[in-house]
């Protein structure tokens, strides 16, 4: 990744998975499986820079509009 810590400077940028079941899920369903979100993190600072979705056609649907 060519991304820099905006807190340290630093380049050593990692995207990692949290290790339990976190999901971005719409509003307006109760039943839904959902899109897995991923983290981009410095290695140096440990800041967290970014959350991101796996699946972003799934956000894109009319079904995750409130």
């Amino acid at each position: 990744m060519n991304k820099k810590c905006p807190e340290c400077g630093s380049y050593e940028i990692n995207l990692c998975r949290p290790n339990i079941k976190f999901k971005l899920l719409p509003l307006n369903k109760l039943i839904s499986l959902g899109t897995e979100v991923f983290v981009e993190v410095c290695k140096e600072c440990g800041l967290i820079i970014s959350f991101r979705v796996n699946d972003t056609k799934k956000i894109k649907s009319n079904r995750w509009l409130k």
